[in-house]
């Protein structure tokens, strides 16, 4: 059998300026075994293969349909230009099933959400010069169907090209590739929100948030910035990880306007400042640090115990009158699973 290293315990995570493993020394270079590369190449029909669909109006493109087993392993993207190329929409069918382990906007899979993030590099995410790269492993062992959806009236002019590798045989622990992805406007700190609630085994390799409030107690992302990251795994009722803070949980101290940056692993990738308020997305990969479980997770974001009035520090907060305003957001947890 050939040993394919799925990222599912980010052991095979490298990042530049740090001297590679044995194993990933061993992943790089091994050779032969059964497996071979493939690329497929979409949406422009400007050059060798005329016959390449473009994204037309109201259509939808087969970006790759394969027999496995086998893994993607990079998705490279351009800017899709012609429309709102944040309306694209990327649907992933693994081994035939009927319903897609993967649906939401494209660009937002990518890591860019609504397609305004800033340029940023990471392990896993980055948008560049006029371009995205994605390179979360996407493993599969019957089949994989990947389809981009346009459901606008435009016509988009820009590519797509999927890595792959033919493989003889997967691990028996790999998961599939799967995103838990939400969308809301709760008002906060009233209410919750409820990042995921997954069933079944799995690892969380990274996830990314949006938040936003016209207010101006959310000025340089103030308050939003706050609420507690609570994580309960395996059914429990009490957390088993709580970041105390929202740029705790990606990486970050004391709010997250800093300005754009990226540790490689850590980034923010967008500042909208308001006139009165703002927004904010921050990205996080996780290497060593993936979350895992055996039966399920609830992440559940919680500005409940925040002290809203003022920005002077309280140990009670519920004792004090408190500003209360909706905040648009979204986000997106990527995991293994079964």
């Amino acid at each position: 059998m050939v040993t394919l290293t799925i990222m599912l315990a980010g052991c095979s995570t490298y990042r530049p300026g740090i001297a590679l493993t044995n194993s990933q020394l061993l992943e790089l270079t091994s050779v032969g075994g059964g497996t071979g590369s493939r690329l497929a190449v979409n949406h422009w029909p400007y050059d060798k293969y005329p016959n390449l669909p473009e994204i037309t109006p109201r259509s939808k493109t087969v970006v790759l349909d394969a027999e496995g087993p086998g893994v993607v392993t990079m998705f490279h993207a351009s800017k899709y230009g012609g429309g709102d190329q944040g309306a694209l929409v990327v649907r992933v069918w693994y081994d035939d099933e009927s319903k897609p382990s993967i649906e939401m906007p494209y660009m937002d899979f990518l890591g860019d959400p609504e397609a305004k993030t800033a340029h940023f590099a990471t392990v896993y995410f980055s948008h560049v010069k006029e371009s995205h790269n994605f390179r979360l492993p996407l493993p599969f062992r019957r089949h994989i169907r990947i389809e981009v959806d346009n459901p606008t009236d435009s016509k988009f002019s820009g590519y797509t090209e999927i890595q792959w590798k033919k493989v003889k045989a997967l691990p028996e622990e790999t998961g599939y590739l799967r995103v838990a992805y939400r969308t809301g406007s709760p008002t906060i700190p009233e209410e919750t929100i409820e990042a995921c609630n997954i069933q079944g085994a799995g690892v969380i390799v990274a996830h990314w948030l949006q938040v936003a409030a016209d207010h101006p107690k959310a000025k340089r992302s103030d308050l939003v910035c706050e609420a507690n990251q609570e994580i309960y795994l395996d059914g429990s009722r009490e957390p088993q990880m709580e970041y105390l803070g929202t740029e705790d949980c990606y990486g970050y101290s004391w709010g997250m306007a800093g300005g754009i940056q990226s540790d490689h692993y850590a980034a923010i990738t967008r500042i909208d400042n308001y006139k009165s308020g703002g927004l904010f997305t921050m990205l996080r990969c996780r290497g060593i640090d993936t979350i895992s479980f055996d039966k399920s997770c609830r992440w559940v974001i919680n500005y409940q115990n925040e002290f809203f009035s003022s920005r002077e520090l309280t140990k009670q907060p519920r004792l004090h009158s408190r500003a209360s305003f909706p905040m648009p957001y979204r986000s997106a947890i990527y995991y293994y699973g079964k």
